[in-house]
């Protein structure tokens, strides 16, 4: 149609009909890029595990070693890290922590990150790891539509990280927004028992505490978009 219009000289309506297809269409190509860096930890199934940051070829040669594979919070907290004082119970529990092979939610959203990152050629802002409270840090990532409720706010992208706070024991969840679904489901890609790709459940609405985009993803963007 805008080709029509433009052969017929009605550039205005041409430019007008382009714009309002660019902004989805560019999110489509972005969604599937972060897709592309996602699929390798879902169809690995890769465990939960409190804490973990295990890339796939760590992961791999855990695995392959015979390692313990997944931890919840309940025995991370009880066995290996004094929660009074947020250090290992002692040195021997460190080294035992960090055999076992797993990823975390706030884990999983970094690594997926870093290969979007990687494969765009942008340096990735986040040295070593952070928890999903430290997503949310001025000094790697900007809130998109600050105090805006509920998700998702108006400006936000795929490739956005989504985050709640549950309040309790300093941790919450994190994910990265894919878009939305015909029934206005608001799409992610999260660590659940394993990485998956689902969506947002409406009752964990009342725990957002905002979505940020990581400082250097609009970088990653204009890199896939190009």
């Amino acid at each position: 149609m805008a080709k029509c219009l433009w052969k017929l000289g009605q550039t205005g309506e041409a430019r007008k009909l382009l714009d309002t297809i660019k902004g989805p269409l560019e999110d489509y190509i972005m969604t599937r890029y972060l897709d592309g860096a996602a699929k390798p930890y879902i169809e690995a199934a890769v465990p939960f595990k409190f804490g973990g940051f295990d890339d796939l070829d760590t992961y791999q040669k855990k695995v392959l070693a015979g390692n313990r594979m997944g931890l919840e919070s309940s025995e991370y907290y009880e066995d290996f890290v004094d929660i009074n004082t947020w250090k290992w119970k002692s040195a021997a529990k460190a080294r035992e922590f960090e055999k076992i092979a797993g990823i975390d939610c706030s884990g999983y959203v970094q690594r997926v990150q870093q290969g979007m990152f990687k494969a765009a050629g942008v340096p990735y802002p986040i040295q070593g790891r952070t928890s999903t409270s430290g997503l949310s840090s001025p000094a790697v990532s900007t809130q998109i539509n600050p105090g805006f409720k509920p998700p998702p706010p108006p400006d936000i992208k795929p490739g956005d990280m989504i985050l709640l706070d549950y309040g309790h024991n300093r941790y919450g969840h994190s994910m990265i927004y894919r878009g939305r679904d015909a029934k206005g489901n608001i799409l992610v890609t999260q660590m659940g028992g394993v990485p998956e790709n689902g969506i947002l459940a409406p009752e964990k609405v009342q725990f957002y505490k905002g979505t940020y985009r990581l400082k250097g993803m609009d970088k990653v963007r204009q890199k896939v978009l190009a």
